[in-house]
């Protein structure tokens, strides 16, 4: 198990990671495992690996999927693209009640609008820097460099 970034596999690579993936926990637990969580950050965004990813998760033999998508779970929603409420030490009260009963879910909103944004902006200024597992990552500066 590789722990890759799925939307930059093909779809015989998401295959062999998911039934990698599946195998080893069960081997681990020593009992079937019906639980999948998306590594990093999920790229709802991306319609047609959405519906990828959902066909393959399925084929798998998973039956929930969590994911990096910012709200609470409610009743109809697709139980392999879950989302996830982000909790943390510096929560307090009332916050983590604002959270559990969904007053938190506006983010997702703004977590999809950013996403969006982030992908158009990456298409536009690097097209040909789009292969798989592209990363940006500015060059540090140091005193070296000048």
């Amino acid at each position: 198990v590789t722990h890759q970034k799925m939307e930059c596999l093909s779809d015989l690579e998401m295959r062999k990671e998911l039934a990698d993936s599946k195998n080893s926990l069960e081997g681990f637990l020593g009992r079937e495992t019906w639980d999948f969580s998306h590594p990093y950050a999920f790229p709802e965004q991306d319609y047609s690996y959405t519906i990828r990813y959902l066909s393959q998760v399925k084929a798998a033999g998973y039956k929930t999927g969590m994911t990096t998508i910012i709200g609470s779970v409610k009743a109809g929603n697709e139980p392999l693209k879950m989302q996830r409420l982000p909790i943390n030490d510096f929560d307090d009260h009332s916050l983590l009640a604002a959270k559990l009963n969904s007053s938190y879910d506006w983010l997702h909103r703004f977590q999809l609008l950013l996403k969006t944004l982030y992908q158009k902006m990456r298409i536009k200024l690097f097209p040909n820097h789009l292969k798989k597992g592209w990363v940006f990552r500015p060059i540090p500066f140091s005193a070296k460099n000048s």
